[in-house]
């Protein structure tokens, strides 16, 4: 069988021979457990780049084809849907020993596993291939991209039906003190949301000038008197000005005082500043200005943060969301914001009970 990505021969030496066979074999038990039971084909995340052999992913692209259409997937429809490219996958004899290669659809996800960690790491390898052979700035982005894509798409565990209800039915008979999570600073808050658990992305939506910048400072300022740490990316005000909106908010200062501190603040006023500045200077507290940032640049300073302060109670706030900067094209401002939710959803997520 030729080992073949993105319609090209490929020659491993070695372990990778191996690898690439139960590669070869984990596509072939993936089409295998279609033809057994179309269903499957609902379960899968797979798309026809994932699979390397170029037989593989015209086979697959004809059961999404059948799919889309709503037809029946087996080997006359399937045959039928292939038209000419049927010699380009081996013909019907290839096609019937695929049928018959797959007993059983238990192990689905562990060969659609195998698929799509192969496929991360080819990404990789063909994106540090193209760095050291340019060694360019635009080459050493692609580099970064793919190693941060294939952490953050990492599949990780999760909890079965049966953990979830257990831990569920235990928590009936068990108090728990204080809140599930950080604070927000306000009761009815508290009351509503039981504070900010760790892998959530909170919006803070309303209209211009109701006051978004201002509470946001508030809720990163409630997670350092928690003893956490706090990041404040300032896309639209300079960190200066973010620094004073949160010592007039701790003081409860006029804003308007900053104009001229010295002329303005009054004999009461002037300790109670004093006080506050000690307890910023203090607190864990990281300003970012940067009106041109990008998701991965986002990404790489909580990291950086994230692995000086690991265990600390951690709240990033972003000021704010349609300011980031989207190097992808699209075609509709909605689509790009909900390109960015995604991805700060992720990042929200990968650092999940860290």
């Amino acid at each position: 069988m030729n080992d073949e990505m993105n319609g090209h021969d490929l020659h491993h030496p070695g372990a990778e021979e191996q690898l690439l066979r139960e590669l070869h074999e984990a596509e072939s038990m993936i089409i295998g457990a279609v033809l057994l039971d179309a269903d499957v084909l609902d379960t899968l995340t797979l798309e026809e780049k994932h699979f390397t052999l170029v037989k593989n992913r015209l086979i697959f692209k004809a059961m999404k084809g059948l799919q889309k259409k709503r037809l029946e997937i087996n080997l006359v429809m399937l045959l039928e849907e292939l038209g000419d490219d049927i010699e380009n996958v081996g013909g019907v004899q290839f096609l019937l020993a695929l049928a018959n290669y797959c007993p059983t659809t238990v192990n689905i996800e562990q060969y659609e596993q195998i698929v799509l960690k192969y496929y991360e790491l080819s990404l990789i390898k063909n994106s540090a291939h193209h760095f050291l052979n340019a060694y360019t700035p635009e080459s050493a982005q692609g580099l970064y991209k793919a190693l941060i894509d294939m952490h953050t798409n990492t599949i990780t565990d999760e909890e079965t039906k049966d953990e979830i209800i257990m831990d569920l039915y235990e928590s009936l008979y068990m108090e728990r003190d204080g809140l599930p999570g950080v604070s927000t600073g306000f009761e009815s808050l508290n009351a509503l949301t039981g504070g900010w658990k760790e892998g959530e992305l909170i919006i803070l939506a309303a209209r211009p000038s109701m006051g978004k910048t201002a509470f946001a400072i508030q809720l990163a300022w409630e997670c350092m008197r928690e003893k956490g740490v706090s990041m404040v990316f300032s896309l639209e005000m300079s960190s200066r000005q973010i620094m004073q909106r949160l010592l007039s908010s701790i003081t409860d200062i006029n804003m308007m005082k900053w104009q001229n501190p010295y002329k303005y603040l009054t004999k009461d006023e002037m300790p109670r500043m004093h006080g506050a500045m000690n307890a910023v200077y203090k607190a864990k507290l990281e300003l970012s200005q940067n009106g041109m940032i990008t998701l991965p640049e986002i990404r790489q300073r909580i990291m950086n943060l994230k692995r000086e302060y690991p265990t600390e109670p951690f709240l990033v706030v972003i000021d704010y969301l349609q300011l980031i900067t989207v190097k992808e094209r699209f075609d509709r401002h909605d689509l790009a914001i909900g390109h960015i939710t995604k991805q700060l959803k992720g990042m929200a997520k990968e650092w999940l009970g860290d």
